[in-house]
């Protein structure tokens, strides 16, 4: 219930809330991930989700700084932790300018290439 109270808040509030996206909701929602519960990770995702089509105009314009903020999810050693955050990232890319996208993947592809990504975290 507080996830959806989250995503009902951004809706609402977008320009207040955004302020907060990146140093408090997404911080903490990605906490989330580390619980078992399927019903918890289910309500993280969807709201995570739901933050990022109420919020895209904003995140868009700082692109890099929110990828690093997803790059531990799509690290995480559980494969459907990393296959959601993907999901969840790729609005986020469609959402880019076509005159900023090159330089937007090249930050992805090298993070992607680092030595310390999950296994499987370049896999389909």
């Amino acid at each position: 219930p507080l996830c959806a109270c989250l995503a009902a808040l951004a809706r609402d509030l977008r320009t207040e809330a955004y302020p907060y996206f990146q140093s408090k909701l997404v911080p903490a929602l990605l906490l989330l991930l580390e619980s078992r519960d399927t019903e918890q990770l289910e309500e993280a995702f969807s709201c995570l989700a739901y933050l990022f089509k109420f919020l895209v105009k904003f995140i868009v314009e700082e692109f890099p700084e929110t990828f690093a903020l997803l790059l531990p999810a799509l690290r995480h050693r559980q494969w459907f932790i990393r296959k959601f955050s993907a999901e969840v990232l790729s609005y986020l890319v469609r959402q880019l300018p076509t005159e900023s996208l090159p330089d937007h993947v090249e930050t992805i592809l090298a993070a992607a290439a680092l030595p310390d990504a999950a296994p499987g975290v370049c896999a389909s």
